[in-house]
């Protein structure tokens, strides 16, 4: 965002779009609010009439993250909610799409050193999006009524971080020899090799 972008009132959306911005180009371990504040043409204590630290600059853009990768997840589980394993599916293909819709949002939830066991409000939305895959998983494993199954929440932690390394390793092409397969087939099959080992996916 350049300065021109900035108008009188609207600091603090400035500031949340510079810092995706910024930390998109240069990483959320470099990232100050001064920093933020030069993107958007302001003094380096302007942003503190909003935030009291980067630290909550960075939470309320995690919070917007969680809040649009539920709605993305959520979207995609409902459009195919009529077959479970399709359904299910679809939320690992969402996953993939939000990272790459909202690269910003993804790193600062992820890797900007912002947990949300530390922050209760952030907390409270990072579980509401990960419960959509739980709850994904559930109707799957009542459909198969398998009585020697993992807990599902244990299962949705394999599936999460399967999920979350596909993204880092083959999705943000991490790599230096990238991947001849796309990321969606990686972590179709990947998901896939481990749900049959379950007996919860038949194909």
């Amino acid at each position: 965002m350049s300065k021109k972008d900035y108008h009188h009132g609207d600091l603090k959306n400035a500031l949340k779009q510079a810092t995706l911005d910024l930390v998109e180009e240069y990483g959320p371990q470099a990232f100050t609010l001064a920093a933020a504040a030069k993107r958007v043409g302001v003094s380096p204590a302007a942003p503190y009439r909003h935030f009291k630290s980067k630290e909550e600059l960075l939470q309320m853009v995690a919070i917007e993250g969680y809040k649009n990768f539920r709605t993305m997840l959520n979207d995609a589980y409902q459009k195919k909610k009529n077959n479970p394993r399709e359904a299910f599916r679809a939320t690992g293909k969402a996953y993939l799409e939000f990272a790459k819709k909202f690269p910003g949002h993804y790193i600062i939830m992820f890797e900007s050193g912002i947990f949300p066991r530390d922050h209760p409000e952030l907390s409270i939305h990072a579980k509401s999006a990960k419960e959509v895959i739980q709850n994904a998983l559930d109707r799957i494993t009542d459909l198969t009524m398998k009585p020697d199954l993992p807990p599902v929440t244990l299962i949705c932690d394999h599936i999460w971080a399967l999920s979350h390394g596909v993204v880092e390793l083959y999705g943000r092409k991490s790599f230096d020899a990238a991947s001849t397969i796309e990321p969606e087939q990686i972590l179709e099959s990947g998901v896939g090799y481990y749900l049959r080992g379950l007996g919860l996916f038949s194909k």
